[in-house]
Formats: structure tokens, sequence, C-alpha cells
């Protein structure tokens, strides 16, 4: 047997699930004038959440980071409670037209504080003490019937793509869309020459990611898109805003698929935090942004939602080497034309602890059931219908 661990290794960044027969087929799926679209971004590491949404009326948010707190002078205020850090000012249009909702305290009972773990929780939405094998999005996202506008359930552009991992599901995972016509069009060379018996089957167990593939090709040349530069040894920061623009361009080819996951690494700050973790703050500031603008122009933006995830958020106080560990609750994003913009949880108190951390008050699984419901117009599973939803949509 072939796990999937090891078909991701032999397929050289492909990857694709089985089919199954869809149960149920929201209306945006059948309308390729009027898809609808999710983008997750992972803020891979920890993000430490009270640096980017500041509790600037909490003078414990200070007296906890004599070298990492933000100056009053660096903030965006957004409410008596809140304020943004500068380096994402341009989020201030979409706050100030109602396109960004902020969910701070965002968690989930007993906590795991390792990487490993707490990103394996929020990607399958298990309880901490339950190990869960497809993503959180499998279970509804199957039910959506693909067609010749659809290259996939789900297109993962760089790392993790376990959250649309899943039997039924069918998941492209590339570098850029170039790359990845180029490497299903060499598999279909590959699959015609060879005579070895076990290569033909690995690259029959793929005709669906060259199918994928075939797709996406439409959609990239019918959009006269031009192929991604070598990434070469760019920043995480300076690579994230590239693969937003591909995110931008799969959707606006209208080719693609109705989730796309990006990632943005780097936010595992426990030393020297303030210079690296700003300019993550900003790059993931500017892309969202530069979403907006994109798909605006295209027309895209009132069908596209955008929600920020991480595996935890970051202790309260700082370290000894003007960093921070890890933590439990964090504050998280949801950006698009039709979402219902405000501060939509409690904001946690930075004095009134659990072991030196913040209280949750929003469990993550509420965010995906709002999202799956709302949004994608999927029916929940029984595990979704015992969060309460946030207001999602204006």
């Amino acid at each position: 047997m072939i796990t999937r661990r090891q078909m991701l290794k032999l397929s050289a960044g492909l990857s694709v699930a089985g089919l199954s027969m869809p149960l149920a087929v929201p209306a945006w799926a059948t309308n390729p004038e009027k898809p609808r679209y999710l983008i997750l971004i992972e803020l891979h590491g920890g993000n430490d959440s009270l640096n980017m949404c500041i509790p600037h009326n909490q003078e414990g948010y200070y007296a906890a980071r004599p070298s990492l707190a933000i100056p009053k002078d660096q903030h965006i205020i957004l409410s008596p409670e809140l304020a943004l850090n500068g380096v994402m000012s341009p989020l201030e249009s979409l706050w100030a037209a109602g396109e960004l909702a902020i969910i701070p305290g965002v968690g989930y009972p007993e906590p795991n504080r390792s990487h490993f773990r707490s990103i394996e929780i929020w990607d399958t939405a298990s309880n901490s003490d339950e190990y869960l094998s497809d993503g959180w999005l499998s279970e509804s996202l199957k039910q959506v019937t693909l067609d010749e506008h659809l290259a996939a359930h789900g297109i993962v552009i760089g790392r993790n793509p376990a959250p649309l991992m899943g039997e039924g599901l069918k998941t492209l995972v590339m570098r850029n869309q170039a790359s990845f016509i180029r490497e299903s069009k060499q598999l279909d060379k590959i699959l015609a020459s060879t005579e070895n018996p076990t290569l033909r089957h690995l690259l029959n167990v793929h005709k669906d990611a060259r199918r994928g593939g075939e797709v996406l090709r439409m959609g990239f040349e019918n959009a006269k898109k031009e192929a991604n530069k070598d990434k070469g040894k760019k920043s995480n920061a300076d690579r994230f805003l590239v693969d937003v623009q591909e995110a931008a361009a799969i959707i606006q080819a209208g080719y693609g698929a109705p989730v796309i996951k990006l990632a943005l690494s780097g936010f595992d700050t426990h030393f020297n935090q303030k210079t690296q973790h700003q300019k993550l703050l900003k790059s993931l500031a500017q892309g969202i942004a530069q979403l907006r603008a994109s798909l605006t122009e295209s027309g895209h933006w009132e069908q596209t939602l955008v929600m920020t995830y991480s595996e935890f958020g970051r202790r309260v106080g700082e370290n000894g080497s003007q960093g921070t560990d890890h933590g439990t609750a964090a504050t998280h994003f949801m950006v698009g034309g039709k979402v219902a913009g405000g501060i939509k949880s409690v904001v946690p108190s930075v004095t009134d602890l659990v072991d030196k951390d913040l209280q949750y008050h929003q469990d993550f699984r509420a965010l995906y059931a709002s999202v799956t419901e709302q949004w994608l117009g999927l029916p929940l599973s029984s595990h979704y219908q015992r969060y309460k939803q946030i207001p999602l949509l204006s």
C-alpha cells in the first residue's frame, strides 16, 4: 500500500485524493458566472496577534512587553479596545469599508503548545485529545461536483495541504500554476513512453491531477497569464506576495477551485521578534490589500472570502531573548466584499490569564462552521452543529 505522504513525494508536488459521488450541490457551484471562493492563509509558526491587534487600553500589555510592545504612536485605532499595528495600514480602507472582521480570543479547550500537534488540531477540527485524519473541509466540500470550470475542490500553493485532504476530495498542490502545468504535461509524456508497470500504475493514479493541469491550462492560457519567475532566495514575506498574485490569477482565470490555501511562514518568533514580525505583518496586510485590489478590478471580490489562521498565539509576556514563546488564544481575520466587518468576539484580558496565557472566548470550530454554512452554503456535519456561529455576511 502507498500512503498519502509517499504519494506526495513520488508526485513531485502533485497531490490528489479520490472522488466520490456528490450528496448536494450549492447554488454557486452550478453557476460559473458567480462562483464563490475561500482563501485560507495559514500564519505558520504561531502568530503573536497581541502585536497585530493591540489591546491598547490595557496597561498590562505594555508592562508585560517592555521591549516588544508597539508604541501608541504606531497604533491605528479601531475601537476603544483594539488598535491595528501601524505596519498594517493597507487594511485601514478595508476596515473603513466594513470588509474586515476581527475575531479576538480564538482557541480551543485544553490547548496544545506543540507546533505539530496544534496545527493538526486546527487542520482537522479535532478536540485536543482526539486524532482525526481528514481535513476540516473534507466532509462538506466533497459534496461539490467538479465540472469543466473547476480543476479541483482545493488548490494549495506552497505548504501543508492537510485542511483539504480526505477521501472524496481532489486537491492540487503546487508551487505555482506554470510549474504545475509543466509537471502534469511531463506525467503524460512519461506515461506514453514507459513500459514499467509500477510507474504506469503510479501515473494512472494521478489521472485527476493531469486533468486538473488541463483545466488550469485553459484558464492560464485564456487569461494570457505569464509564468512566475523562479522564487529563488526570496524571503517568506516576498514569497507570500508572489503566492497572493498566483491565487488572484487562478480566480480571475475562472478555472480553479472553490478553496485556495496559502501560507506565510516565519511566525515562530522566540528571539529578536520585533523586526521579523513587523515585516511579516506588513506583508500579510499588503497581500490582503493586493487581493482586494486585483479581485475588485476583475469583479471577483464580492465572491471571495479570506480567512487567516495559525496553530496558536504567543505568551503575553516577552521572554529574555526579546521574543515570545508558544501561547494559546489569538486574533484572526475574515475579509471580503460580502463580509460584515467589525470586532466579532470578546477581547481577552492580558492580566486575567490561565497558565500565563490568554483565555479563549471563541472556539475556532465556530469560525469553520460559519464559513462552511454561511459562505460556502454547504451543509454542516454533526461535528460542527454544536458551535455557535458568528454573523459573517453583510
